[in-house]
């Protein structure tokens, strides 16, 4: 299995960055590059959680994914169920930690 890790240092509370990436309702205000969308919540309570499906739209890459892990400001899991055209990333995660004054 191929081991992929990509790293991003934002000058913002990890709060904020958390909500940018993992709510799928803030991403028109992050990037015009992506369309992501919740197409279920994880529960009746929660928008975002274990459970949470996405539809995920690259340019002429679409994906739908699961969360299938959830720690609020720290890491979300998730496994892709369908993606077109078919591609070998299967599962991954977020992780969001704190670097000095900056956060990943």
């Amino acid at each position: 299995m191929t081991t992929i890790s990509v790293s991003h240092i934002f000058e913002a509370p990890i709060k904020d960055v958390f909500e940018a990436i993992i709510n799928a309702d803030k991403y028109p205000y992050v990037s015009r590059l992506f369309h992501v969308q919740r197409i279920k919540p994880a529960s009746a309570n929660e928008l975002d959680g274990v459970g949470t499906q996405r539809e995920v739209e690259l340019g002429v890459v679409w994906f739908k994914e699961e969360f299938t892990h959830f720690e609020r400001n720290k890491q979300v899991d998730y496994h892709i169920t369908e993606s077109r055209p078919h591609f070998e990333h299967q599962t991954g995660s977020f992780v969001f930690k704190r670097m000095g004054k900056k956060m990943t």
